[in-house]
């Protein structure tokens, strides 16, 4: 019987700790210099940045139709861009349907950057984006 109620004991001890290990990796906690990720739903809001840390913006793009997100306005001292643009492969498989693009920054200095991005196509040097999405970074030590 004691042989029983110790194994029961025993069982019930990994349980928890195969529950618990679970449940952490369900929910991670989040690690110190994670990217801070921002959409669509993020325009004309501010967010706050630590230095070293990445900035990564998905926005919906059809890089088909010759149009891209393209900075317009950015201070490179404070934040600079961290590497080419990038596109999510389109979900429908249809050549032609939109994608995500993604912009990435990293933080470089403490300050605060007014990022403006324009949805326009490169060549159309004299005309406006057809679309404008701007954040305020706060980039903090």
């Amino acid at each position: 019987m004691k042989k029983y109620l110790r194994l029961t004991a025993i069982a019930c001890g990994m349980a928890s700790l195969i529950g618990g290990s679970v449940q952490s990796q369900a929910n991670p906690a989040p690690k110190p210099n994670a990217n801070v990720q921002v959409g669509k739903s993020n325009n004309g809001k501010a967010v706050s940045l630590k230095i070293g840390q990445t900035l990564e913006i998905a926005l919906t793009s059809n890089p088909s139709t010759g149009y891209e997100w393209a900075v317009l306005k950015n201070n490179p001292k404070l934040l600079a861009v961290a590497g080419p643009s990038t596109y999510d492969p389109n979900k429908t498989g249809m050549a032609g349907a939109p994608s995500v693009q993604h912009l990435r920054f990293k933080g470089v200095k403490v300050g605060t950057v007014n990022l403006e991005l324009g949805y326009r196509r490169p060549w159309e040097k004299n005309k406006k984006p057809i679309e404008l999405w701007k954040i305020k970074v706060k980039i903090q030590k």
